[in-house]
């Protein structure tokens, strides 16, 4: 093994003893905060600690254990030469990335999942939505269109408003109805892009990518970012696809446009499309380059003219929408970086994959394979992503705001799951399953505890 590789195992093995000793400690020594919002009134161990490393106090301790015993016992089964549990492992990779009905299968079977465990958490803008903007529509028959989020906004309330007058359902469950939904799109398109991601392993990407906390935003959540996510996902499948010659530039664009009109805040995938237009004229891939550029800027003219034609006003959709200053400056959306918020956003990262500070380390020690312009293409989409995350303002507090920021790390988070197969050799490998397993721990006790501690 090179020196490369044998620092890079020492510093996996140091960032995962040090990252258990972290999360043991605020899940079992630390006070969870009464609102884990306020940075204020707080001791420094809460602050620090508050909501992106303390998950595990949502689960019983004898559950943890249990968990824990069941990896190790797994990483065992793995890591012993005689044992098939690694050929059983792969023949069950092969069948589930090849077979599209098995495909389909898993799909439908996780969206009756992320049904089942649905979140029941209401943050602050979805009791807005229910107990006064939701009754004004349906009073006075108008649309509700934001510049911000102009189709997430629009589909939930038309949603809304037809389950509601056929069958009487609640606002709460038109919104977990189309999350789920999303969520079964998610996972198969996930089915899709792992193999992109790494063709030799692509069950470890899929892994990594699933012990994400931004999970919950397939499982019923609550709010307008669930369908931006979706395409989010799909226009990396698609510009993978394009690198790889298999699809036409068109269909990215398109598919980022799809998300920005869905919600804006994936404009920070900007740079990404940009290093995509950059190869089609490399590759001299001029009608193709002009059909992508007609398809993004059409696909967001046509949305202006449908919400205007429906009554909606421009003008009060600008005036009123946060990414655009709300009528004022656009550096009003640039957070002021206080300790507070500092570790607010650090707190984020653990809750919304929380394996990034154990894997990314690791990763800028490790000299990785070239993959050309795919591995170019994931660097600037993670570059700009924790741009977007690391300045952007919150108004309604960085835990109420999570999904918000889930979308910005959805980068971060695939570029880490596809560089984490160059990370696996016969040393790493029991710490790689490790890590995955307690950042699953760690996510679904708190995509849980969102279902049954706010059951009403």
């Amino acid at each position: 093994m090179s020196k490369t590789g044998r620092f890079s195992n020492l510093a996996l093995l140091i960032l995962t003893a040090a990252w258990i000793a972290v999360v043991l400690y605020a899940g079992f020594c630390v006070t969870p905060p009464a609102n884990p919002n306020e940075g204020h009134d707080l001791t420094g161990s809460q602050m620090v600690l508050r909501f992106g490393f303390n998950q595990l106090h949502l689960t019983p301790p004898l559950l943890i254990l249990l968990w824990l015993l069941a990896s190790l016992g797994f990483i065992y089964l793995l890591t012993r030469k005689e044992s098939p549990a690694a050929e059983y492992i792969k023949k069950i990779e092969q069948e589930i990335f090849s077979n599209k009905k098995i495909q389909w299968l898993i799909s439908l079977l996780m969206g009756g999942l992320f049904w089942l465990l649905r979140s029941n958490y209401k943050n602050k803008d979805f009791l807005i939505f229910k107990q006064q903007w939701y009754p004004e529509f349906l009073f006075y028959n108008t649309i509700h269109v934001r510049f911000d989020e102009m189709w997430e906004s629009f589909l939930h309330v038309e949603w809304y408003r037809f389950l509601n007058a056929n069958m009487g359902w609640s606002i709460e469950t038109t919104f977990q109805l189309i999350s789920c939904a999303c969520g079964l799109v998610f996972i198969f398109t996930l089915l899709k892009l792992c193999p992109l991601l790494a063709p030799r392993k692509p069950l470890i990407p899929f892994a990594a990518l699933l012990s994400g906390g931004f999970m919950q935003l397939f499982f019923g959540d609550m709010e307008h970012y669930t369908i931006c996510a979706t395409f989010i996902f799909l226009y990396f499948l698609a510009a993978l696809l394009y690198i790889r010659r298999q699809v036409n530039l068109v269909l990215p664009a398109f598919l980022l446009m799809a998300g920005m009109v869905s919600h804006m805040a994936a404009i920070f995938l900007l740079p990404s499309l940009l290093y995509l237009f950059i190869i089609a004229l490399e590759r001299r891939h001029y009608a193709s380059l002009l059909a992508a550029g007609l398809a993004f800027a059409g696909l967001l003219s046509f949305s202006l003219l449908f919400f205007q034609s429906q009554g909606a006003s421009l003008s009060r959709m600008v005036a009123t929408s946060w990414g655009l200053g709300r009528g004022g400056s656009l550096l009003e959306n640039i957070a002021q970086f206080t300790r507070v918020d500092f570790w607010g956003r650090v707190n984020l990262i653990g809750l919304i994959f929380p394996s990034a500070f154990v894997l990314a380390p690791p990763l800028l020690c490790c000299k990785l394979p070239k993959k050309e312009h795919d591995r170019v293409f994931l660097w600037i989409a993670a570059l700009s992503g924790l741009l977007f995350f690391a300045t952007w303002i919150s108004t309604i507090g960085l835990y109420m705001d999570w999904n918000l920021f889930s979308l910005p790390l959805i980068p971060l988070a695939i570029y880490l799951s596809a560089s984490l197969p160059d990370l696996v050799n016969a040393r790493s490998r029991a710490l790689i399953f490790f890590v995955l397993s307690l950042s699953c721990l760690m996510t679904y006790s708190w995509i849980f505890s969102n279902h049954f501690s706010f059951l009403n």
